[in-house]
């Protein structure tokens, strides 16, 4: 598989690195590499972790960050992490799946997520607000959004709240 085999030759690696690599599974869905792909990689991923650790001891929170961004890039849905996290191949398979929704629900967690390695690929503010946005009202369990009405309802229920204090 194309997908572990290039997360673990990044997991040693910069940042700089991780970042490209991440950028590449994402540019990579659609040209070949189907969801299947994406999952059946990182749960080889998740059933060698104890060795990965051997050698990188901090594979596996770099692995959660990669289980998050997949999910934020729209290649691994949360259903996978939830699976691996209920139903965990080895014990640290279920740390990473419950590090990685963690840091998805945490406070600015898509923002974190997207910036852990650099961001390289975000070229303006704007455009990382967007994807924020997107990935904020994915998490509702929205449908389609429209990016000014949710700018407007977020901002009137900024000032319903502070108006009332």
């Amino acid at each position: 598989m194309c997908c572990d085999r290039q997360i673990v030759l990044s997991l040693d690696r910069k940042d700089a690195e991780k970042e490209q690599a991440a950028t590449l599974l994402n540019a990579l869905r659609g040209e070949g590499l189907e969801v299947e792909h994406y999952q059946t990689g990182f749960s080889f991923l998740l059933e060698d972790l104890e060795e990965l650790l051997l050698d990188v001891p901090d594979a596996d929170a770099t692995l959660s960050i990669f289980l998050a961004r997949a999910h934020l890039d729209g290649v691994l849905s949360s259903d996978f992490i939830k699976r691996v996290r209920d139903e965990p191949v080895t014990k640290k398979a279920c740390e990473v799946a419950k590090t990685s929704l963690a840091i998805l629900r945490g406070h600015n967690g898509p923002e974190r997520v997207l910036l852990a390695w650099g961001g390289a690929n975000y070229r303006s503010v704007d455009r990382l607000k967007v994807l924020i946005a997107s990935a904020c009202v994915q998490a509702l369990g929205c449908g389609k959004f429209k990016y000014s009405e949710f700018k407007a309802r977020l901002y009137r229920n900024t000032w319903i709240r502070y108006s009332k204090k």
